[in-house]
């Protein structure tokens, strides 16, 4: 893991590129705290479709 700044324009033609981004930060409004978490990936995400049948 690395505190690296990364542009998120320079990693679009890594290939293979496996790497999960984020950024985090605290918010505050009305006294409630909040830590934000955002992520990127640059590869396309497939999703998990189950079948519905149980063991």
């Amino acid at each position: 893991m690395s505190n690296q700044k990364v542009n998120l324009d320079d990693i679009h033609h890594l290939e293979n590129n496996t790497r999960t981004y984020y950024k985090e930060r605290y918010i505050k409004e009305n006294d409630l705290e909040q830590k934000l978490i955002v992520t990127y990936s640059p590869l396309p995400t497939v999703p998990i479709v189950h079948s519905g049948k149980t063991n």
